[in-house]
């Protein structure tokens, strides 16, 4: 009656902890109802699916009509990239589908030069790239976080430019257009454009730092390749 496309449901309730799985239990008890009542109103379902495996085999086991990913997808985007004709799995947390972290953050950069975005909100998302700070507890030992020593989260923050970003990750800038070359070097933020402040992460890994857990040892905000 009100006209819905299309339903999404997440699987967490108000008040439950990120660090903590999702209730995918719950999420197959909806989508069953969901379908006998609106069996033709595609269902889209939400929460904690870092593979390929676990999506496609939710997807099969509910009839869900697909899924939507948030900090999955932060930590690899290359989780959408699809399998080709003959390609066998498992597609799992080792999938043969899956890009380096250092290559899905190199190939950000170059669509952010295409886009002339902001280097504050830039740094904000690779900055999410690199830790796990709501990455539920049970995921972490499966989920490494390499990259070059100088690669750190601070070093990042420390990036005044997406020229500078782009010069800490090895992304070449050379060919990039007039206004992305502008983009480039620009510190200027628009009239009611959010940016985030590099505290916001800095404060966080300190606070690890001093106070580490059981959590932040399972963990690695950033760890080095040797």
């Amino acid at each position: 009656g009100a006209g819905a496309q299309a339903v999404a449901v997440h699987g967490r309730r108000v008040g439950d902890e990120a660090m903590n799985p999702a209730d995918w239990d719950s999420l197959k008890e909806v989508v069953s109802l969901f379908k006998s009542k609106h069996a033709d109103i595609p269902m889209l379902l939400n929460g904690d699916f870092y593979t390929r495996d676990e999506w496609v085999n939710m997807q099969e086991t509910t009839g869900a009509s697909g899924v939507l990913l948030g900090r999955p997808a932060l930590y690899n985007t290359s989780l959408f990239k699809k399998p080709t004709d003959g390609m066998k799995g498992p597609f799992g947390y080792d999938s043969t589908l899956l890009l380096s972290k250092t290559t899905v953050v190199q190939e950000y950069l170059q669509e952010a030069i295409r886009y002339s975005g902001n280097h504050k909100n830039i740094k904000y998302v690779v900055c999410e790239m690199m830790n796990h700070r709501r990455t539920p507890t049970p995921r972490v030992r499966h989920m490494p976080i390499n990259y070059l020593p100088e690669q750190t989260i601070a070093s990042v923050c420390n990036c005044r430019s997406l020229e500078d970003l782009c010069k800490l990750w090895n992304v070449d800038c050379k060919g990039a257009s007039k206004d992305a070359k502008t983009a480039l070097n620009s510190q200027h933020q628009q009239a009611g454009e959010h940016v985030y402040k590099d505290s916001y992460f800095l404060k966080d890994q300190a606070q690890s730092d001093e106070k580490p857990s059981k959590r932040t040892k399972l963990e690695c905000t950033s760890t080095a390749v040797e």
